[in-house]
């Protein structure tokens, strides 16, 4: 069964990825700054890049993943490379899932 994303959803499961691998509360995550403007490194960002991914069934290169100054246009990466439809994979992401 498909399901159909949109960037809002990406959004918060990417907000929830990055909240998990840096082990901060969710609301913690600032959607108006980078990966590494949220406290990321680049050991953590290669950890959320690839689950995200996995969540997705995408393929969004590091370089992308790195360059994008906020969620929202990371979110417009992972969105396109989707094609907008994915298969749904289980559920949201569940804490210890990463």
């Amino acid at each position: 069964m498909d399901k159909v994303l949109d960037k809002e959803l990406i959004s918060k499961t990417i907000v929830a990825t990055f909240a998990e691998v840096l082990r901060v509360s969710y609301d913690e995550i600032d959607q108006n700054k980078s990966f590494y403007g949220n406290g990321g490194y680049s050991l953590a960002a290669i950890k959320a890049l690839s689950a995200i991914n996995k969540l997705f069934n995408t393929n969004i290169e590091l370089a992308a993943f790195v360059n994008a100054k906020r969620i929202p246009d990371l979110s417009e990466q992972f969105l396109l490379d989707a094609g907008t439809r994915v298969p749904v994979i289980g559920g949201s992401l569940m804490k210890g899932s990463i």
